[in-house]
């Protein structure tokens, strides 16, 4: 039997998609469920990240990402997550609530454009059988509008495994 660290190096050095599946779908046989995690995020590490290139060749100028515009929920975010250090599920989702408009900040951070973020939440909702947050939603959500506090909390959702992943794959 291989060890962890040969698995993922003959994941990474696979010449093609086929060879690499078939080496992951063996992870399971061969490794308990207390290691399969930390063999993924060394996988995710070694294989995909350093193959990860930023798509953002151009950004478009838009009045709305003026830091004249931006810079009093900005304020607030940088506030009330005691300068980003507490960024739990809870205390985002209570931020999003009690200031919808900090929404856009958390989807600037992470490089989503409206779009993006609201397939992001349908993709997790429609797995959990709620039915998510739309483009609408997070438009008027970022406008100031007030929301409920499940719309809340699912964009702060979104974050959290985003930041989870982020770290996996750095550790």
């Amino acid at each position: 039997m291989k060890s962890a660290e040969e698995i993922v190096e003959a994941i990474a050095k696979a010449s093609n998609w086929n060879e690499r599946i078939s080496l992951i779908r063996k992870i399971p046989e061969s490794f308990g469920t207390a290691q399969q995690p930390s063999i993924y995020a060394s996988i995710a590490k070694h294989a995909y990240v350093p193959k990860i290139d930023s798509e953002f060749a151009y950004v478009h100028w838009r009045d709305e990402y003026e830091l004249s515009n931006i810079e009093s929920i900005y304020i607030i975010v940088k506030n009330r997550t005691n300068e980003f250090s507490d960024i739990s599920v809870k205390n985002l989702s209570q931020i999003i609530f009690d200031h919808p408009g900090t929404q856009r900040i958390f989807r600037l951070i992470m490089g989503f454009t409206t779009q993006e973020f609201a397939e992001a939440c349908s993709i997790h909702s429609i797995s959990k059988g709620s039915k998510g947050v739309g483009k609408s939603t997070l438009k008027n959500m970022e406008s100031g509008k007030p929301i409920k506090i499940e719309i809340a909390l699912e964009c702060a959702m979104r974050r959290f495994h985003v930041r989870r992943f982020i770290r996996a794959t750095k550790s």
